[in-house]
């Protein structure tokens, strides 16, 4: 009876967290939108700025549809450190990672705060430096969210990866990201967009998890095409 008492709520968070998930999918999907159409933007401008851009998008969503729906929509959180309280004893608060946002969310069955986390990442040619963005997308995104080191999606059931597209075409970014993954990740699925859309493109891709709990882990890909730099 105990046994099955776990169960049950285990399925019943399994659905306020879907839920969780598809409102701030919703929200991030709109906000994306509104950012594709930033007259302020160039394509030059690094993740950095180009996620500061996003969370003014995200807070007008946030504050407009908590007032159409009669529902309180917490703003997404930027920078917030994954809550490691082992690893913060033993290394100190600073050595805690920060996704670039996240949307918490309390497990009532067991008290516990749960972060759907957000990471972002620009997408295109690679910089004058040499910087790669579509390996960077995986090097620096996707594994973090099977990794000891920095916990992205620790305790939940998904996660968001976001692309900025600042140059190429959508199809030879993809052919790019799942080329590194392949070379990089053992058994992760390869991404698979319809690019018939307009602007903002959605994705996701179920991978098994060996450094991080739980296990099967869904990772939501959002790529959103911004004003590009004629340079």
């Amino acid at each position: 009876m105990k046994t099955n008492s776990i169960t049950m709520r285990y399925i019943d968070f399994n659905k306020v967290w879907q839920r969780h998930l598809d409102l701030y999918a919703q929200v991030f999907i709109c906000s994306l939108k509104r950012l594709s159409e930033d007259s302020c933007l160039t394509g030059q401008e690094d993740e950095d700025q180009i996620s500061v851009h996003l969370w003014k998008e995200l807070k007008k969503t946030c504050s407009q549809w908590t007032v159409e729906r009669n529902q309180e929509i917490p703003v997404p959180q930027a920078q917030t450190p994954v809550q490691d309280i082992v690893r913060a004893t033993k290394k100190g608060i600073n050595a805690l990672k920060k996704p670039d946002f996240t949307c918490c969310r309390v497990n009532t069955f067991n008290g516990e705060t749960v972060g759907l986390h957000i990471e972002c990442k620009k997408l295109g040619k690679p910089s004058d430096s040499g910087w790669k963005y579509n390996k960077n997308y995986v090097t620096r995104g996707i594994v973090r969210f099977d990794s000891k080191e920095y916990q992205y999606g620790r305790d939940a059931l998904s996660g968001m990866m976001i692309g900025y597209i600042v140059s190429m075409r959508p199809k030879n970014i993809l052919h790019e990201v799942n080329e590194s993954q392949c070379k990089l990740l053992t058994g992760y699925p390869q991404l698979a967009f319809d690019f018939k859309s307009s602007f903002v493109f959605k994705t996701q891709q179920k991978i098994e998890r060996q450094k991080v709990a739980p296990k099967e882990f869904m990772l939501i890909h959002l790529w959103v095409e911004l004003p590009q730099s004629n340079n």
